[in-house]
Parts: C-alpha cells; sequence; structure tokens
C-alpha cells in the first residue's frame, strides 16, 4: 500500500463489491419489481452522525484539524431563478451544519453498510486523509483518499488468534451482506481472498503499522 503524496497510508478498502450488489438488486427492482434492500445509512438520532469535534478516534489516530465547512455563498439575487452571476466573487455567509460519522473502540465508522473489512477490522479505515510533507501543508485534507492505521502484529493475534480464525470471521460478516442482498455471493471469495493478502502482508511487516 502507499502513501500517493499522503500523511497516511491509503484506505484499501474496496467498495466496488457493495456497488455490485446494489446494482443487482436495483436491476431487479425495476424489471422484476423486487423490493431494494433496506436503506441502511447513518442517523442523528442513534448518535451515528455528529459533529467533527465529537468524533472519538482511538489513541493513533489524529483527526483532521482543518475539516471542510461549506459556507452559503450569495452570487447575487438573479442566480437562483436565472442563473445569471452578479455577484463574483460571492459573498460567503454563514456555515452550513456539518455532521460526520461516529466511530467505534477502533476508530471505524458505526451505521450504515458495514463492509467485512470493517466489522472485522485489521485497522482503522477513514475515508479522509492528509497532505503529505512533500507537497507542503500536511495538516490539510488531501482530496477523495481515505487512510489507513494498521493494527500491529501483537494486537491481530490477540484479536482474532490465527488467520484461520480471522478468515472465518470476514467470511461470516460476508455472508450477512449476502442474506442483505448487499453482496453478491459470487464476490465472497474474492473479497476474502484480498482480505487474507492484507492479514499476510501485516504479519510480515510489509505495511507501517500504527
Amino acid at each position: 500500500m502507499k502513501r500517493n503524496a499522503t500523511l497516511n497510508i491509503g484506505n484499501p478498502l474496496e467498495i466496488r463489491f457493495a456497488l455490485r450488489g446494489l446494482l443487482i438488486a436495483m436491476h431487479e427492482w425495476l424489471k422484476d419489481g423486487i423490493d431494494p434492500p433496506q436503506s441502511n445509512f447513518p442517523r442523528l438520532a442513534s448518535g451515528e452522525l455528529v459533529s467533527s469535534d465529537r468524533v472519538k478516534y482511538p489513541a493513533g489516530v489524529e483527526a483532521p484539524k482543518w475539516p471542510r465547512v461549506p459556507h452559503v455563498l450569495d452570487f447575487g439575487p438573479d442566480f437562483a431563478s436565472k442563473g445569471i452571476v452578479t455577484i463574483e466573487p460571492p459573498k460567503e455567509g454563514a456555515a452550513y451544519p456539518i455532521r460526520v460519522a461516529q466511530v467505534d473502540r477502533d476508530g471505524n465508522e458505526v451505521g450504515g453498510v458495514r463492509m467485512p473489512d470493517v466489522d472485522a477490522p485489521l485497522g482503522t479505515y477513514t475515508g479522509w486523509n492528509l497532505r503529505g510533507s512533500s507537497i507542503g501543508a500536511s495538516d490539510r485534507m488531501i482530496a477523495f483518499i481515505g487512510s489507513f492505521f494498521p493494527f500491529d502484529t501483537a494486537k491481530l493475534r490477540q484479536r482474532y488468534n490465527s488467520k484461520e480464525a480471522y478468515m472465518q470471521k470476514y467470511r461470516q460478516s460476508a455472508q450477512k451482506l449476502v442474506a442483505q442482498r448487499l453482496l453478491l455471493a459470487s464476490d465472497v471469495d474474492p473479497m476474502a481472498a484480498r482480505a487474507g493478502e492484507l492479514w499476510d502482508e501485516l504479519m510480515r511487516g510489509q505495511v507501517a503499522q500504527r
């Protein structure tokens, strides 16, 4: 795994497997009238969505100090109705409230669809990363790249005891998503193969650990 001008290792979690399952579910919904899987997303009422300063990352994971905050922008009175910009640059108004996913004791997001990699984790997976020192401003987020903070080998052995036990837990988590029609049964084996390769890399010390 590479840093790609980022401060942290890039997030190796592969979401395309879930997208494949949802694509088939959408096809069945449109073609055959089969109801799609139940919506599953973080909720404010359950505490799964919180303000960024309330996210409880574990030791070793430093949250971004400068999260992106969108503001109301005023481009002029004709912008909303006619698309005509009369104020450029726009006037910046109040900030929109931001809510992000709360995390569990491992630093992985609670709520939503928890992929087996997150449900049976080998580390902390985040949706954000920071700029590497080689490109400057390393306290600022970099766009569209997540982070991975691997567990050390001692923690992995303590939690799973063996690769076989880990793979069993991983597959059990994947089968739960198959039952919910969020994954395809045919994708469980390639997903598990990727997870097994990452386990081996961590055990060989080929990934920088926290």
